[in-house]
């Protein structure tokens, strides 16, 4: 537009006048149709704001639970029965650290008083403290012994079978097996009651052992092995913890394997005869608290039957 055709334009809409109002209900309608759109809006928006709010809350409290749960220990990795002399430190934190007792998280470290003490792990094995023991259960597959002596009797879950106790002075690792791991003085004891271990020593050297067979290795590597009687008093103190042999409704044949297995041994039969015998007895009476040595005297006592070590084996013949 051009400088005149502004001039015109303006002196036309002076001569219009202005505008006239609308009516006052008019305008009142229109005010209250503009102010309830804008009280929409804010709502909606409130509304947006709070879900995010509320969206982030939620995630930062499952990134909270998650981070709880991933760094501090939750699973359970043995029991120990109530009213034993044992003293369990909670060394990481734990909700149920606090308000449950006997269980065992990784992390938690055991010290044994006057009598030793029971574990049952959650894979079905045990472990048999003796007195004034430490041990720490690193994690599921890892133990320390710091102190004291520790019986094993491994279960049947994967777990078992990567299971290892660690010293300072070496560590043991066993294939499907009852062992018993001695940490005092200067040097290391392991003996293998049945089955297999691994014990790797001194500057990454490692021996093998057998059921029946023991070794010991001072802090200078020096190694001495040895062949130990089937019921070799060394195991005294850990039979003294095992649960009770329970007898009552049971037949003879099935007691002497549990005596067996026990002592790490194999049940044989001197005939047919003296074997046919032990499974037709059922034994009565209260579970024996007895080492597998006692044990087997106490439940042939009565019976026409005798039973003795021999070698690797329990053999019960005719008396």
């Amino acid at each position: 537009m051009t400088a005149q055709t502004d001039d015109a334009l303006e002196a036309l809409l002076r001569k219009a006048g202005r505008r006239p109002a609308p009516p006052e209900a008019v305008a009142a309608a229109v005010y209250a149709q503009t102010r309830r759109a804008w009280e929409v809006q804010v709502q909606r928006r409130t509304v947006v704001r709070r879900s995010y709010a509320w969206a982030a809350s939620v995630l930062l409290l499952l990134l909270a639970s998650w981070g709880a749960w991933t760094q501090y220990p939750h699973e359970i990795m043995a029991m120990a029965p109530a009213g034993q002399d044992l003293l369990i430190t909670h060394t990481k934190w734990h909700p149920l650290a606090a308000r449950r007792g006997g269980e065992i998280y990784a992390g938690d470290t055991m010290q044994s008083g006057a009598t030793g003490a029971l574990l049952r792990r959650t894979d079905g094995g045990e472990l048999r403290l003796a007195r004034k023991s430490r041990l720490l259960f690193a994690s599921a597959t890892e133990l320390r012994l710091s102190q004291g002596q520790l019986f094993v009797q491994t279960g049947a879950g994967p777990r078992s079978r990567d299971l290892v106790v660690v010293t300072d002075l070496g560590s043991v690792e066993h294939i499907g097996t009852q062992f018993l791991v001695n940490r005092e003085n200067d040097a290391l004891l392991v003996a293998v009651r049945d089955g297999r271990v691994a014990v790797h020593y001194a500057q990454h050297a490692a021996t093998e052992l057998h059921g029946g067979q023991a070794m010991r290795v001072d802090s200078g590597g020096e190694l001495r092995r040895w062949d130990l009687p089937a019921f070799d008093g060394v195991w005294d103190w850990a039979d003294a913890l095992a649960t009770p042999l329970a007898i009552d409704g049971h037949s003879l044949y099935a007691v002497l394997d549990q005596i067996a297995q026990r002592a790490g041994l194999t049940l044989t039969f001197g005939s047919p005869a003296a074997e046919a015998e032990a499974r037709r007895l059922a034994l009565h009476g209260a579970p024996l608290e007895l080492p597998p040595h006692s044990a087997l005297d106490a439940v042939l006592a009565t019976t026409t039957l005798r039973g003795a070590a021999d070698g690797r084996q329990i053999l019960v013949s005719a008396r």
